[in-house]
């Protein structure tokens, strides 16, 4: 373990999340050459005084390397990294390119944990990456940004992750391009950062169920994430939560954690209203699936959450990410009575181009299946020789339904159908059809489902595009697959 220099204060502008910058960086001495001498001389033959002669005489971004200081740093693997304590924070530089920079943080084995970089690199960019091992290098979770696959405003990059065992954990910082091996990476004298480590008390304990949830969350506002930590410490485990909010009728998004290689779970998240009714039942919730609630009205739910094989132990662990948006920020809503071709409900449809000027429109709406056996149905106007993409989501996030999809033409023809699935992305489709003129109806209909209500909803888009959408070099006009 290299020598620890407890007076480091690296020279930048603190970043706006207002995080202080006390900390240690690793440095060591350069050993005097074994001849004596002062290391390499300039060029009157090596009588010019040295420009150091360890790493202290050097700047914070530099060591001392044959008596004249680089860039570079002391923790550049495993064996040199430094120790970073329980709630606090080290900081560090990204320099020169491809620098990895390693940090040790030893447990008890239980914790829950949040560790976060924030740096400030001016005009020049730079995006961290950081990589949580335990000790035997194996890695628990990677974070780009947000673990969620997303960002927020308040960090660079942030892990929320469980500790298991007692022992020591490695922490892995570096740029993005040195992460995904691009060959951009960034390194520079002003690349510096600060990395925190917190204790983190939001999350579920023993003993609890749907019955008794451990941990109740009043979220008060839209737009900010809840991280919830859980680990399932024996098999058959439901943790659960309390959630409750007051702000008139919202959607309710849960997300996991993108990248968790870490963990034997796969975590699954069911949520229920008085103990009754099913909003949502999703299994699944890393690599970027989600579970979605639309028209959340005020008042407390119960958000239950287990390894969809129902397994447990020390290496069944995982968070999940609450997020509340206004309703008016997701799709517009269904207006019943909309049961018939002749009553159907008319999309709004936004006239855009794409990058290259290519002309399309879109249209967006979530709608319910109110009650077994109903069909819906929306009017889309015709752009002729247009072709027309249609693309309903429902299982993905947890829907209890997974419609089929039926499109008629101005004569009340059959023009072309999906049928739904809970395994396909997305859950039904409609794709290559080349509109005529007047207006074409799309009916929704869950035939044979069984389910209804609350929790038996789906999101459709249509897109009517005057370019091949499956040929088009930008993408994202097709339905996924």
């Amino acid at each position: 373990m290299p020598a620890i220099r407890a007076s480091w204060l690296p020279s930048f502008a603190l970043p706006a999340a207002g995080l202080g910058l006390a900390g240690v960086l690793a440095c060591g001495d350069k050993p005097i050459d074994e001849d004596g001498t002062t290391g390499d001389g300039g060029a009157d033959g090596g009588t010019s005084a040295p420009e150091c002669g360890g790493d202290e005489e050097c700047a914070d971004w530099e060591i001392c390397e044959g008596q004249a200081c680089v860039d570079g740093d002391r923790s550049n693997s495993a064996d040199e990294a430094v120790t970073v304590l329980w709630d606090s924070e080290v900081g560090g530089y990204l320099n020169p390119a491809g620098d990895v920079d390693w940090f040790v943080l030893s447990a008890e084995g239980g914790e829950h944990v949040r560790l976060r970089t924030v740096h400030e690199y001016g005009e020049a960019g730079g995006d961290t990456v950081m990589t949580l091992r335990d000790g035997s290098g194996k890695i628990l979770t990677t974070s780009d940004d947000y673990p969620t696959g997303g960002s927020t405003s308040s960090a660079d990059s942030t892990i929320y992750a469980y500790l298991p065992a007692a022992g020591d954990y490695l922490v892995e910082v570096q740029d993005q391009g040195t992460w995904d091996g691009s060959g951009k990476d960034v390194g520079d004298p002003d690349f510096a950062y600060t990395l925190s480590v917190e204790s983190w008390g939001q999350h579920t304990e023993e003993p609890d169920d749907g019955a008794a949830p451990s941990l109740s969350l009043d979220v008060e506002g839209t737009g900010t994430f809840y991280a919830v930590g859980v680990a399932l410490e024996e098999e058959g485990d439901v943790d659960a939560i309390e959630l409750s909010h007051g702000l008139g009728e919202v959607t309710l998004w849960v997300y996991g954690i993108q990248d968790l290689p870490g963990s034997e779970a796969e975590p699954s998240a069911r949520l229920w209203r008085d103990g009754e009714e099913v909003l949502f039942q999703k299994e699944g919730l890393t690599g970027g699936g989600y579970a979605y609630a639309p028209f959340l009205a005020a008042g407390t739910y119960t958000l239950e959450l287990y390894d969809a094989d129902l397994g447990g132990g020390a290496d069944h662990w995982f968070y999940v990410f609450p997020i509340l948006f206004d309703s008016g920020d997701s799709y517009p809503l269904e207006v019943e009575a909309n049961d018939s071709r002749l009553g159907a409900q008319a999309l709004d449809m936004v006239e855009t181009t794409t990058g290259a000027g290519s002309a399309y429109a879109y249209g967006q709406v979530t709608g319910h299946v109110d009650a077994v056996g109903d069909e819906d149905w929306f009017s889309v106007q015709a752009r002729p020789d247009a072709e027309l993409v249609v693309c309903l989501s429902s299982a993905l996030g947890g829907s209890l339904v997974a419609p089929d999809l039926e499109l008629y033409d101005e004569a009340g023809e059959l023009v072309a159908s999906g049928a739904g699935s809970v395994s396909t992305v997305p859950n039904a489709r409609i794709e290559g059809v080349t509109m005529g003129s007047g207006a074409y109806t799309l009916r929704v209909v869950d035939d044979e489902g069984a389910w209804s209500g609350a929790g038996a909803w789906y999101r459709v888009v249509v897109y009517t595009a005057d370019f091949d959408v499956a040929s088009y070099e930008d993408g994202g006009y097709a339905c996924p697959s």
